[in-house]
């Protein structure tokens, strides 16, 4: 008790009157039991008074900062405003800058994709007409030849036939010593006939306009390496009886002709493949030899090469070779087909 007076704990003073009124109820001196209480109570409000007082002055001064960190608070919120304001002000004025540049960005690539659309389209119209002409040309061509080997099979030929038949008749009243050279003129007229029969089944082979382009090729290949040393095959895959378009078998018939042509006159190949297939969507010619094949240069095409490249290129196919010196050469025809 002296000790806690003397340092002024007054939480310990009051334990200290505690601890002495329990003493004195032990001993039966409720008096000083009673004055202990009275002292232990006043010591605990006088505590409890300077608690409260502390809390109230803590909460003062905490009410007084917070006060004052509001009113700094409010002035930096202000600053804060203007400055978003000032920010926004620049934001939206870089953004209408943005625009304006992405505008005319955007404007610029339209109009230069229109042009490239315009241009392709142009291209695209140029090139449908250059095929609209060179599949005229061809036509005209082919009705020319039509025409032609008409002209010969029904004017020269039956000319020659009536020759051939007018002589026949003037063999038994001929003395036996112009037999000889009469038999040798008619020889001649024979020979005639057959050419010009040949000419005009080449420059329009019956087989094809009456049987289709499977048969065509299958003629043509007989009457021009079936009499060579060249042997050959041909082939047809999905072919069923039906025809195509007349334009398409003409010009896939004089691919396959020009084609055999230059294995027969140029490559020396011992044997010749041909195979014709049908998928769902193309018509496919491969012709293939064992020759000594070529260097192939599109600079340098040849006339024939040329042609058949036209030809294909009318109803949108492509050609394609492969060839190397001494190796053959491989010519793949593949046109699409249409409904």
């Amino acid at each position: 008790m002296a000790t806690s007076k003397s340092l002024g704990i007054k939480e310990h003073i009051k334990q200290a009157y505690f601890a002495l009124s329990e003493y004195y109820q032990a001993t039966d001196n409720y008096k000083k039991a009673h004055e202990s209480i009275q002292f232990y109570t006043l010591y605990s409000d006088s505590i409890i008074n300077e608690s409260v007082n502390q809390t109230v002055a803590e909460m003062q001064t905490k009410f007084d900062t917070d006060k004052k960190e509001q009113e700094i608070e409010k002035l930096s919120q202000e600053k804060v405003i203007q400055e978003l304001v000032i920010q926004e002000k620049n934001n939206q004025i870089l953004i209408t800058v943005l625009g304006l540049i992405l505008v005319i960005i955007f404007s610029v690539v339209f109009y230069q994709i229109y042009r490239i659309k315009q241009d392709r389209k142009m291209s695209a119209a140029l090139i449908e007409e250059q095929k609209k002409g060179l599949k005229a040309v061809i036509l005209a061509t082919e009705n020319e030849r039509q025409r032609i080997a008409k002209d010969l099979h029904d004017g020269i030929g039956q000319t020659l036939s009536g020759i051939k038949l007018g002589l026949s008749k003037f063999t038994a009243e001929l003395p036996n010593d112009n037999q000889p050279e009469y038999s040798n003129i008619l020889n001649i007229v024979d020979v005639a006939c057959i050419e010009v029969r040949a000419i005009s089944h080449q420059m329009m082979p019956k087989a094809l306009k009456e049987n289709g382009l499977v048969s065509a090729i299958e003629d043509m290949l007989n009457k021009s390496l079936a009499i060579s040393k060249v042997e050959y095959s041909f082939n047809q895959i999905g072919i069923d009886e039906g025809r195509f378009d007349e334009a398409l078998e003409i010009g896939l018939f004089r691919i396959t002709q020009e084609l055999v042509n230059n294995i027969i006159k140029h490559s020396g190949a011992t044997k010749v493949d041909v195979q014709i297939s049908k998928t769902k969507k193309h018509l496919v010619l491969l012709v293939e030899d064992n020759g000594k094949g070529f260097k192939f240069d599109e600079k340098r095409d040849g006339i024939g090469l040329m042609n058949m490249k036209s030809r294909a290129n009318t109803f949108n196919g492509e050609v394609n070779y492969e060839t190397g010196l001494n190796k053959g050469t491989v010519a793949t025809i593949r046109v699409p087909l249409h409904e």
